[in-house]
């Protein structure tokens, strides 16, 4: 009789546990909250459909990967967005420079300072502009750093993508739209991804 009551509180205790530590999976606030600081959804939820994957990924991009593949020169540099950076380096064979700094971003010290600088997040004041240009000029004409030579910018024109909300560069695309044809060619103009090559 004892050992009945031991094991039925032992059990009821154990549901307790387990249904504390599983109620954040269902939960559509939790969702909504992390949604609201761009925190990566880490767990489960009954709440987090396939579709805030498909938003949230370069899975609609696919389409404009394929064309871009045949169009860019293997070894070349890409210069976009945080985000568009690393689908980017998974679907071509160029560099991206603009990766987090514990990715090994330091190792392009010019590169560090232009991004720090944020001279292309500021296009429509003049000042900015100029120094982009100048930028492009030098790492245009050459490389010294033992990387491949600057090639293209791509713009991500994709409205729900939140990822993209975490750079500047996203942020500020129209701008980069309004004045990028003067010192680039469109290359390419897909569904969500444009890309312009450098004039020389």
């Amino acid at each position: 009789m004892l050992q009945n009551a031991v094991a039925v509180c032992f059990s009821l205790l154990l549901l307790g546990i387990v249904g504390y530590d599983a109620k954040l999976h269902f939960s559509q606030d939790l969702v909504d909250a992390k949604k609201s600081v761009r925190s990566a959804q880490r767990h489960w939820s009954l709440f987090y459909h396939q579709s805030n994957v498909y938003i949230d990924s370069s899975i609609r991009y696919q389409n404009d990967f394929v064309r871009l593949k045949t169009i860019v020169e293997p070894g070349s540099m890409v210069m976009t967005d945080l985000a568009t950076s690393y689908y980017v380096a998974a679907q071509l064979p160029v560099y991206v420079p603009n990766i987090h700094r514990h990715h090994r971003r330091n190792d392009l010290p010019s590169w560090r300072r232009f991004l720090d600088n944020e001279h292309a997040c500021y296009l429509n004041q003049e000042a900015h502009l100029e120094a982009l240009s100048r930028f492009i000029k030098a790492k245009s004409l050459a490389s010294n750093e033992r990387v491949a030579r600057w090639r293209y910018i791509i713009v991500n024109k994709d409205q729900e993508n939140r990822n993209l909300r975490l750079d500047c560069l996203s942020q500020t695309r129209r701008a980069m739209i309004n004045n990028i044809l003067e010192f680039a060619d469109i290359e390419y103009d897909g569904e969500y991804l444009r890309l312009y090559k450098l004039t020389d």
